[in-house]
């Protein structure tokens, strides 16, 4: 990389690390990823005195959404070599805060922030020897030492966009370490094969594959005894508070159907905030009573990929800020969605667009518009969004044989 792109690098993060220590006193989730990086090295000295890894499988997840994706991938690594440990890695403290345990997961660490001191001291006391990237994790100094120390990386259900590659070099040099991208859809190769990138493998999306999975599993929970107190059942799934501005009048417009709302955070001043910005008669499912009301707040934590089994037509929030959640934990139960403009970044959702398995919306009138379209074409539509869901699923047994083709050094 340019030595002045190196300076940007660090400072950019450099600055963030200081924003999050400079909040952290009042901000709970900067608190966690702070204090939760304190004894890292120590936990990985332990770890490593108890167990004696004859060689490790690093697996590094931002978050906890890029976990859920490494799942089907674990039983596949383990059955390829008992012997290995799989240690996974988080970015963020709502991954590593609610991770559920897993007889393949021997341990459980925070990655360090990306200065090249700390991301050395963490690869030589962890010694893993492989390292897999889930999504697109381009940490530029991990990613260096990596190479340095001759440890292959792949990246596992990788989305990249022309800016991913083209303006952002840091980027780019570390694309060049990656062994194999296995990626999620045409896309993603277009643009690295139009690089130079030849490495690469549409293998479909790993986030189908474990969320069909999840779908077929029994889920017997009190939430569900909501769906027949209304007409219809409609799921607001990861809002925000720009989300509650556009779906309020639909919500107040029909008050004889169940509308369940689940919060994108779940913190009181955010809750309070959606409560206020409703301003309708609503409960918080915490604190469900019996109250005269079809409008819930589910503030529970892990439920809102089993709930979108009840629902009739699901809206997918985040379109109005950063851009759209996953439309993947409702498309497996074969659920029409809809969403706000900021999609561009999603394959997923734009071929939904095409094939008229969802909607965008703009505003309250086009959303209350097309949330009656999608009620009334749902069951002709479940069959055509199955089928669609089917041909995107991902096989993690293929990509796990690919690497061990690619003669990684535990399958060596």
């Amino acid at each position: 990389m340019h030595p002045v792109s190196l300076i940007f690098y660090n400072l950019g993060i450099l600055i963030y690390v200081s924003l999050i220590r400079l909040i952290s006193p009042f901000h709970t989730k900067a608190n966690k990823w702070i204090a939760g990086r304190k004894n890292t090295y120590n936990e990985i000295k332990e770890w490593k005195n108890n167990v004696n890894p004859s060689f490790t499988i690093l697996i590094h997840c931002a978050s906890l959404g890029e976990y859920e994706q490494s799942i089907p991938l674990l039983p596949h690594l383990k059955a390829q070599n008992p012997t290995a440990h799989l240690v996974i890695t988080f970015f963020s403290p709502s991954g590593y805060d609610h991770i559920k345990a897993n007889p393949c997961i021997s341990q459980v660490f925070y990655i360090p922030a990306d200065f090249r001191k700390d991301v050395k001291r963490f690869i030589k006391s962890l010694d893993p020897s492989m390292v897999i990237l889930i999504h697109k994790e381009l940490w530029y100094h991990f990613i260096n030492e990596l190479n340095i120390n001759k440890i292959p990386i792949f990246i596992v259900n990788g989305v990249f966009n022309k800016s991913d590659i083209t303006y952002y070099p840091w980027n780019t040099h570390s694309l060049k370490r990656i062994r194999w991208f296995f990626l999620v859809d045409p896309n993603s190769k277009y643009q690295l094969n139009k690089k130079g990138f030849n490495n690469t493998s549409i293998n479909g999306d790993l986030r189908i594959e474990r969320m069909k999975l999840l779908s077929k599993e029994a889920w017997h929970h009190p939430l569900l005894e909501l769906k027949h107190k209304g007409d219809r059942c409609f799921i607001y799934g990861s809002v925000y508070s720009h989300d509650i501005g556009v779906i309020q009048p639909f919500i107040q417009d029909h008050p004889n159907d169940i509308h369940l709302i689940f919060p994108h955070e779940l913190e009181y001043r955010n809750i309070a905030g959606i409560q206020k910005k409703l301003n309708l008669p609503c409960e918080k499912y915490s604190e469900h009573t019996d109250m005269q009301t079809n409008i819930y707040i589910i503030d529970i934590m892990g439920i809102l990929k089993y709930a979108y089994r009840i629902a009739d037509v699901v809206y997918i929030g985040g379109g109005f800020n950063h851009g759209i959640h996953s439309v993947v934990e409702a498309l497996v139960y074969s659920k029409p969605v809809i969403f706000g403009p900021k999609y561009y970044k999603d394959p997923l959702a734009k071929e939904l667009l095409k094939y008229r398995y969802g909607c965008s919306i703009e505003d309250s009138h086009s959303f209350s518009n097309h949330m009656n379209n999608m009620y009334a074409e749902k069951d002709k539509l479940r069959t055509k969004i199955e089928k669609f869901v089917d041909s995107k699923s991902a096989s993690s047994e293929e990509i796990v044989q690919k690497i061990q083709d690619l003669n990684a050094s535990p399958f060596q």
